[in-house]
């Protein structure tokens, strides 16, 4: 196989999506995730709020930072318990997997990485609409260093915004 690996993970545009910002919408951030380099990694929630298996005594609290006053506004009207038992949340769960590695990643040059979860609701036109995303750093010895951070500004939108 003579192809890089940049170049074999080179997809062309999605026709109608035009623009660098494009991807920026939420049913398209969605569609790229299931689009992506791991589809079947995204999986409905066993509960809420997720929680981590790893060691506690390494790696922190188990508990995620992503609360029900983060999403609540995103799930037309329903409690999160509601949307759990109707099947309407999803999560991208990479925590667990990276959190492991992430001092030696960042260790390397310029390098800056997080383990991250994404969280999604799936809308009445069938499409996944990001409605959380938390960021967690490598653990650290420094007291009161946060290891957790809900993105609720920039990847939380108003219910009543451009996305679906």
């Amino acid at each position: 196989m003579s192809e890089s690996i940049t170049e074999s993970h080179r997809f062309d545009a999605p026709k109608g999506i035009s623009g660098e910002l494009s991807c920026l919408r939420d049913d398209e951030f969605g569609r790229l995730t299931l689009r992506g380099m791991n589809p079947f990694s995204i999986e409905r929630p066993k509960a809420f709020p997720p929680v981590s298996k790893l060691n506690t005594s390494i790696y922190g609290p188990p508990e995620s930072a992503v609360e029900e006053e983060h999403i609540i506004a995103h799930l037309n009207g329903m409690s999160v318990q509601q949307a759990l038992e109707e099947l309407k949340l999803f999560i991208l769960d990479y925590n667990d997997i990276y959190l492991p590695f992430l001092s030696r990643i960042n260790s390397v040059g310029d390098r800056k990485a997080h383990a991250t979860r994404t969280i999604f609701y799936l809308t009445p036109l069938g499409t996944l609409k990001p409605i959380a995303i938390e960021l967690s750093s490598a653990p650290s010895l420094e007291l009161n260093s946060p290891s957790k951070q809900v993105l609720t500004l920039l990847w939380t939108p108003p219910p009543t915004g451009t996305g679906n």
